[in-house]
């Protein structure tokens, strides 16, 4: 496969990864340059992102950097022929039949020449959409390099599909004559959506038990505890402002009143409330983008007339310029409307909580089981890191989750979990007493009071006492399951739709246009009636929802959490 390095745009990165997407220039004359997909026939990256890992990313540049190899205009990128890669099996048989494998797209692994990757990185730093509290990840080291070594001449990337844009249906295009609609497409991070019930959290750390994990993340960011890229770029953006990007600012924080308890509570209201919340105070959790361009984000901000513009455009019969002032209000109003309705739709948000509520442990029962594993593992650390990812990540394709699953005397605690428990006494009984502590904290919260605290120190003792006598085999199953919860409580998903007005006069099939939810091959599809917008009864919204951001968090996670977790005993 040829493609130019010019051909793809810095979109977006993470701590790890950068996300670059083609430019699509020939598609959706009306939207500019990513258009609609309205045919990707002719080129296998139309509608496509590249996911590189950063520090590769770099190194590879530096190799060519090095190399005095004449700059060709187009490069092969070649398609990997191996077995599945870790993050692929991971995806594929532990999260797949769970969260539901239409939810997860299904990417290609490329090879990349470093001359493609020195201009990619080039482009990128010369673009200056790169944030500044980012360039520190994006420097390389400066040391010899053997420009003849294979594993240096080219990196892996992942080939993805574009959720910032939708191929249209192909009545759609049949029956509307080039007349493109508006694609919206939100980005979210939903977080963790549960409470700690664990009798394995420390003492000092018990606001866990009532407060998620999000909000005591934020009190931690308004008190300058813990700081996140986005929040340092905020700062260097306000410095840069007041024309004094030399000096130090003084921390500016506003805290999110988001819940994500209302938004996994399947409860349209709530959810609903939860979503406007985000969009109030978007952070790095919350992105809009609009025929392929971020419209609404953190740092983005745009006059009005441009908001006014997208409504025309989805509504036509309004007159949105007599409202510019608001119009942003309106937009996003909408936007939470319809994207709260899909997710009640989808069972989404329902399977991602089965998966998170795999964390009976918390972090620090984590902490106190990781212990454990590495003095069962002579004190080496590689060796128990080394275990836990054995079991974490499948080893082949072959492997199954499908065998009926012993009973370690707690089904619902690990109900919807893909690991087989062993055979271990203390593994039962410590499962049995978090589910009695368990029991105890949701009495004592639904009546309105605190845990007890002489119950939750028993309770926590006892509970130690059988951590430090658990197997090998025992170890392992906990810190996979917890890991698993980590992940999910780590990732992004995309809800990506259109509006389709039908007309009476449309030559369609009735059968096309009966509401249902999406499946692998084909999008959603609904009736929606927009609150305060007066839309046609015949208006129906196609949507997708596909989960990003899924690969599986290393063992080494598990180095160094007593600090991340000491941090909750400053939140009050």
């Amino acid at each position: 496969m040829l493609s130019s390095p010019d051909d793809w745009v810095y979109l977006a990165e993470g701590g790890k990864h950068v996300i670059f997407r083609h430019r699509d220039e020939h598609i959706g004359r009306k939207h500019g340059e990513c258009g609609t997909l309205a045919d990707t026939t002719t080129n296998c990256f139309y509608g496509r992102v590249l996911r590189i890992q950063k520090s590769e990313l770099a190194m590879a540049a530096q190799v060519e950097e090095a190399s005095c190899q004449r700059r060709n205009d187009r490069f092969e990128l070649k398609e990997s022929r191996d077995s599945l890669t870790s993050s692929e099996r991971f995806r594929r048989l532990i999260v797949g039949p769970i969260l539901g494998s239409c939810y997860l797209d299904s990417p290609n692994t490329l090879f990349l020449p470093a001359p493609f990757c020195h201009r990619l990185y080039q482009n990128a730093i010369s673009s200056g959409d790169v944030p500044s509290s980012r360039l520190s990840s994006w420097e390389t080291q400066q040391q010899q390099v053997n420009v003849n070594n294979p594993q240096l001449n080219e990196i892996k990337a992942t080939l993805l599909p574009n959720h910032t844009v939708m191929k249209l249906h192909p009545l759609f295009v049949r029956t509307c004559n080039d007349s493109y609609p508006t694609i919206l497409s939100v980005e979210i991070k939903p977080k963790a959506g549960y409470l700690a019930e664990s009798p394995l959290v420390l003492p000092d750390h018990r606001c866990k038990y009532y407060h998620t994990r999000y909000s005591l993340q934020q009190t931690l960011m308004e008190r300058g505890i813990v700081k996140k890229g986005w929040c340092r770029q905020k700062e260097q953006h306000k410095s840069v402002d007041d024309g004094d990007s030399d000096t130090t600012t003084q921390h500016n924080f506003t805290r999110s009143n988001y819940s994500p308890l209302d938004l996994f509570s399947g409860n349209l209201m709530q959810m609903e409330g939860a979503l406007r919340e985000l969009s109030k105070n978007m952070q790095n959790n919350f992105c809009v983008w609009c025929n392929g361009s971020k419209i609404f984000g953190e740092y983005e901000s745009f006059p009005s007339a441009k908001y006014s513009e997208i409504l025309h455009d989805l509504f036509r019969m309004h007159p949105w310029k007599q409202h510019l002032s608001e119009a942003r209000s309106i937009l996003l109003d909408v936007i939470v409307d319809v994207v709260a309705k899909i997710l009640h739709r989808e069972t989404l948000l329902e399977n991602l909580l089965c998966l998170q509520l795999l964390d009976v442990i918390d972090g620090d029962g984590a902490v106190l089981v990781y212990k454990r594993l590495v003095s069962l593992c002579n004190g080496s650390h590689s060796e128990a890191e080394m275990a836990v990812e054995q079991n974490f990540i499948p080893l082949d394709a072959s492997w199954s989750s499908s065998s009926p699953r012993r009973d370690c005397g707690m089904q619902d605690l690990f109900a919807c979990s893909p690991y087989q428990p062993p055979e271990d006494t203390r593994l039962r009984l410590l499962l049995n007493e978090i589910q009695q502590f368990r029991t105890h904290l949701r009495y004592q919260r639904q009546a309105g009071f605190d845990a007890d605290e002489a119950t939750a120190n028993t309770f926590h003792s006892s509970c130690v006492h059988h951590v430090k006598h658990l197997s090998k085999e025992s170890c392992i199953y906990l810190l996979s399951n917890w890991l698993l919860s980590l992940t999910m409580c780590d990732v992004s998903f995309f809800v990506t739709f259109y509006f389709w007005e039908v007309s009476d006069s449309d030559d369609l099939n009735e059968e096309m246009l009966i509401e249902r939810n999406q499946t692998e091959d084909i999008s959603g599809l609904f009736v929606c009636k927009i609150q305060n917008i007066g839309t046609s009864p015949n208006t129906m919204i196609r949507y997708q929802v596909k989960v990003v951001d899924c690969d599986p968090k290393p063992a080494i996670k598990l180095r160094g959490r007593d600090v991340v977790e000491k941090n909750f005993q400053f939140c009050f």
